[in-house]
């Protein structure tokens, strides 16, 4: 894993998802898991705190 883009990964590397549907989502901090997992948190418009983990 060196950083760059993973072009298999959604339509040329990039893959957006709504969490919240007609809200303003928001990520704050990514983080790479020992297991290779991504983790996502952020929020969004209704001041909720949202947690992913892909």
């Amino acid at each position: 894993m060196d950083g760059t883009i993973d072009f298999y990964l959604g339509d040329a590397g990039k893959t957006v998802t709504s969490l919240v549907s007609g809200e303003s989502d928001e990520v704050s901090a990514v983080a790479l898991q020992p297991d290779g997992r991504i983790l996502v948190e952020g929020g969004h418009a209704m001041s909720a705190l949202l947690v992913l983990r892909c």
